[in-house]
């Protein structure tokens, strides 16, 4: 509430589309509209380091799922990586870059198969 409270003291806004202030969503406990979150950007993001984690969402999803994208844009990465070094002619390292990607793809394999 320290991060509200500083906020009212500047100036009095509104909320561009509901016309909520400040002591609308203190006495709601809720924004008015979707403007309202800029409106009153100041004011809530040291609300909301209080009340979560953090200022972003990030969402759940199966750790399965997590890991799978997490290995999906590694060997798209080092896809790039390998096309680069074989057109810089650097073969060893090419041939790093080749087994980091056959390690990626069993082990995305593995969880896939799962």
């Amino acid at each position: 509430m320290r991060g509200l409270r500083q906020a009212q003291r500047g100036q009095r806004s509104r909320g561009p589309h509901c016309g909520f202030t400040q002591a609308d969503f203190k006495k709601a406990g809720r924004l008015g509209c979707s403007g309202c979150y800029v409106t009153f950007a100041e004011g809530l993001e040291g609300l909301l380091k209080t009340m979560h984690k953090g200022t972003q969402h990030v969402g759940k999803i199966p750790h399965d799922l997590q890991q799978s994208r997490d290995l999906s844009d590694k060997l798209k990465s080092l896809l790039k990586k390998l096309d680069k070094v074989v057109a810089e002619e650097d073969f060893e390292q090419a041939a790093v870059v080749r087994d980091e990607i056959k390690a990626t793809k069993e082990k995305l394999s593995e969880i896939t198969a799962v």
